[in-house]
């Protein structure tokens, strides 16, 4: 917590043996502390005037941290963290009911819910954006006029947009408040003309990105989109930039022949998916790629993923990226190329998941085998971090070796690395009913809250339905503390498991809520009840949330948002499942 003068941090953060500290521990702390440390001048030194404008003390912190632990140790990536915290705002973006980043605020319950993903990351997000567009200098100079004009005192964000707008020698008013006071974000169509005679030209278009299955999009006013496009120049990279402040325009590129490929988000800063022909993806993916920057490639993986689940684009054509990500060799592609092989797992059961796993054994497996479950002397972040994403994927593939090494190891659970320890014990509980029993059986007595939090979490994500019934009545426990109980509530990995926690709980509900203080109810149990995806439930599990906890403040919002989600996952599971089959059928290929 940013105490001006005493920032207070969490004990399993802060207090680690400096002998023993791994890569990702090290991590963790770096980004926790330069956080806070930012809030001294984002919130401390000025504060914001009201909750609206709460990202100004949050998406600052979050902008300002990022550049702190890039300098900190080059080694993390610095340009793909602030990519991946992109990607996570565009999702959270990806629904109707989406927080607008400055959201009105009428009740306490609107309180809670500002401290979300787009505060923090799409608020960075956006002053990333900017910053690029407008020159890091001049941005730069326009944040300190900013906090000295208002130092211990408040702020609003016309003040903010009025010292940017002074140094840029424009109003940039209209462009941030396109972002920050409507919700969603923009897609991008780029589509490229070459015509006998004539430069190449680049068409741009606007719209708003939502997923299937998601009721009818309010019409709102055009995104203002700085944006600046990568193209392939006679066999050399070549850039221009524009700004698209209307419905479309066009782009004129400086090239004497038709580029070979095309990239309309050059340096990754913008804050926008890019919809572009499938043709124009494979030129990108098979003539470009080793054109773009890190970041650039995750950025474009990202939107083929998004495009994908929107039907837009074949599901094999993501699946055909996803050998590039893990051969950029860096935690944050792998872990984008294990969700999208997750979110695969989702939409199918039976023969075709057993396909699925064992492509996933296939592409997955040599890097899974190869990291192992075991740490290494010199393992970096990029290791510690893929180990656990990969590893963790091919054994809940199916892969017997590492299913069976998890269940040795965890035998001595207590001596494992906490880089690894969850990891390993999650596939143990589920390889292995004796591991489950004495795993379960210690959670409730172990005294170290990092470990019994480690126990915890492996218990409540074995497939086995009567074992995780078992595993649920730890959150009816007296011995587990309140902050202990999410993992448990939101238990299970997939829509099976899913099922058995909403009937638990259904059963159980006057126990649960009993332990449960009103402010967590809505943002923490509703969403328990709507992560089904069977449309003959759809109406039932409205009904449930609404009746329990639809007259708590924020409820309105957030029930909605649940429901939304539950609508996506049906109009994904009818639109990609058959598309994923299809896949499958042709060999994975």
């Amino acid at each position: 917590m940013e105490n001006a003068g005493l920032i207070t941090y969490g004990a399993r953060l802060i207090q680690r043996d400096p002998d023993h500290i791994t890569p990702g521990e090290r991590f963790a702390w770096v980004d926790v502390a330069a956080h806070e440390l930012a809030h001294q001048w984002f919130g401390d030194l000025v504060t914001t005037a009201w909750w609206d404008d709460i990202w100004l003390n949050e998406g600052f912190a979050s902008w300002l941290g990022a550049k702190v632990v890039g300098q900190f140790d080059p080694a993390w990536h610095p340009d793909l963290l602030g990519t991946a915290e992109r990607e996570t705002a565009l999702q959270a973006d990806s629904v109707v009911t989406a927080r607008r980043v400055r959201q009105p605020i009428a009740n306490v319950g609107d309180i809670f819910q500002a401290f979300d993903g787009i505060t923090y990351n799409k608020g960075a997000s956006l002053l990333a954006m900017f910053e690029h567009a407008i020159g890091p200098d001049k941005f730069r100079d326009g944040v300190r006029a900013y906090l000295a004009k208002h130092r211990f005192g408040k702020a609003t964000s016309a003040d903010f947009e009025a010292a940017i707008s002074e140094v840029a020698g424009r109003d940039v008013g209209p462009a941030f408040r396109s972002f920050l006071d409507q919700a969603g974000a923009p897609v991008v169509r780029s589509e490229l003309r070459c015509e006998a005679g004539q430069p190449p030209k680049l068409s741009l278009a606007q719209r708003r990105y939502v997923r299937p299955g998601s009721p009818p999009t309010p019409e709102g006013t055009p995104w203002q989109i700085p944006i600046c496009v990568a193209y392939d120049r006679g066999g050399a990279r070549g850039e221009t930039c524009t700004e698209l402040t209307g419905a479309s325009t066009e782009l004129t590129l400086d090239a004497k022949s038709c580029p070979a490929w095309v990239f309309a988000n050059a340096g990754g800063r913008g804050y926008y998916r890019i919809s572009q022909p499938e043709a124009a993806l494979v030129a990108l993916r098979d003539r470009g790629w080793k054109q773009l920057t890190a970041a650039e490639r995750l950025i474009v993986f990202g939107d083929v993923s998004a495009f994908a689940a929107t039907g837009e684009l074949d599901i094999g054509l993501e699946m055909s990226f996803v050998p590039r990500m893990l051969a950029e060799h860096n935690r944050i592609a792998t872990g984008a190329a294990v969700g999208s092989a997750d979110r695969a797992r989702r939409l199918v059961s039976g023969d075709q998941l057993a396909r699925l796993d064992a492509w996933i054994r296939r592409v997955f497996g040599p890097t899974g085998r190869a990291l192992g479950w075991q740490l290494r002397p010199g393992d970096d972040i990029d290791a510690e971090r893929s180990r656990a994403a990969v590893v963790s994927l091919v054994a809940w593939s199916g892969d017997a070796s590492l299913r069976a090494a998890a269940v040795a190891l965890a035998k001595n659970w207590r001596s494992l690395p906490s880089a690894n320890r969850g990891a390993i014990l999650e596939i143990a509980a589920d390889a292995d009913p004796a591991t489950f029993d004495h795993l379960l059986a210690a959670a409730p007595v172990e005294t170290s809250p990092e470990l019994r939090g480690d126990l915890l979490r492996a218990v409540s994500r074995v497939s086995d339905e009567k074992r995780l019934r078992a595993a649920l009545a730890l959150a009816l426990d007296a011995r587990i503390e309140l902050a202990e109980v999410f993992p448990l509530v939101f238990a299970g990995r997939g829509r099976a498991q899913f099922k058995v926690v909403d009937a638990y709980f259904r059963e159980r509900l006057s126990e649960l809520l009993a332990r449960y203080p009103e402010k967590n109810l809505v943002a923490g149990l509703s969403n328990v009840f709507l992560r089904g995806c069977d449309p003959a439930q759809r109406d039932d599990a409205l009904a449930f949330v609404r009746e329990h906890f639809g007259k708590l403040p924020g409820a309105e919002r957030l029930i909605a948002r649940g429901i939304e989600g539950f609508d996506q996952c049906v109009a994904a599971q009818q639109l990609l499942a058959p598309r994923l089959a299809a896949w499958l059928a042709r060999g994975a290929r």
